[in-house]
């Protein structure tokens, strides 16, 4: 073996060895990228923006997530993005689960309060009941709550339920307020005895939502009613014109009572 044979043979041997170390290196590099990518996958983001609340998923990467999506489509409506109330002071920012059972139960108290806190101004019963029961669909739609939220969720459904009931109730007066102003606008030789009732009838039913609602639809607020008040009934015209003539016949008999003053005496 020459000279040249025996310098050759260390260079080799180093070449490989460094080949090895930098193979080494590469798999434990990519071993971590995947480690890592694995867990961002396995998480999940609550993302609370102004006005928005939506669920996301880390991605197949260290780092960033996107939308989730379960693999069964039954449980979507459960983490769709939904809007937050107007007026709502909720922390804005990003929270990270490392299970989906925290992220319900996240969801959950975030859905919760987001319907009381509707249910609690009710400036729009309409609108408002209807907010407040896409709320209460998607904690149905959770799947980890448990019985104690169970009977919270159907407390707020009734309370839902009763504030369309009351919604439904102030659009009927709206419309009977309505339909007394087409009544009163009817000249006198054309109020008959059928459009007379159905005057009354539509003010008596105005008078007891008054008194329930403690409003008028159109005309603002009402004095409450209070003990020992007393409650009339409205009159028709027959009523009205029957009164005015008794108080006519009354003036007429009422004898003249001017008192008769005698005349002084004068002392001269």
């Amino acid at each position: 073996m020459t000279s040249e044979e025996q310098d050759f043979e260390p260079r080799r041997s180093f070449r490989i060895g460094r080949f090895f170390v930098l193979l080494l290196i590469i798999t434990l590099t990519a071993a971590g990228l995947y480690g890592a990518s694995w867990i961002n996958s396995r998480r999940f983001f609550l993302i609370v923006e102004t006005g928005d609340v939506s669920v996301a998923q880390g991605r197949m990467f260290p780092v960033g997530h996107e939308p989730f999506v379960p693999s069964d489509p039954t449980l979507s409506p459960a983490y769709a993005s939904f809007p937050l109330p107007a007026g709502m002071m909720l922390p804005r920012g990003v929270t990270t689960f490392s299970d989906r059972v925290e992220l319900d139960q996240a969801l959950y108290r975030i859905l919760r309060d987001s319907a009381e806190y509707v249910l609690s101004h009710d400036a729009d019963l309409q609108s408002s009941a209807e907010l407040s029961n896409r709320y209460l669909q998607q904690i149905a739609a959770l799947p980890g709550t448990n019985m104690v939220q169970q009977a919270e969720l159907a407390k707020l459904r009734l309370d839902a339920e009763f504030m369309l009931a009351r919604g439904r109730v102030r659009d009927a007066q709206r419309l009977l307020e309505d339909a007394s102003q087409m009544f009163s606008i009817l000249p006198a030789d054309a109020a008959s005895n059928e459009r007379i009732r159905w005057a009354q009838a539509v003010t008596s039913a105005l008078d007891a939502l008054q008194v329930v609602t403690g409003s008028s639809v159109r005309s603002g607020p009402a004095r409450a009613p209070v003990a020992g008040d007393r409650i009339e009934r409205p009159r028709t015209r027959r009523t009205q014109s029957a009164t005015a003539t008794a108080a006519d016949d009354a003036t007429r008999t009422r004898p003249n009572r001017r008192e008769v003053r005698s005349p002084r005496s004068v002392n001269f």
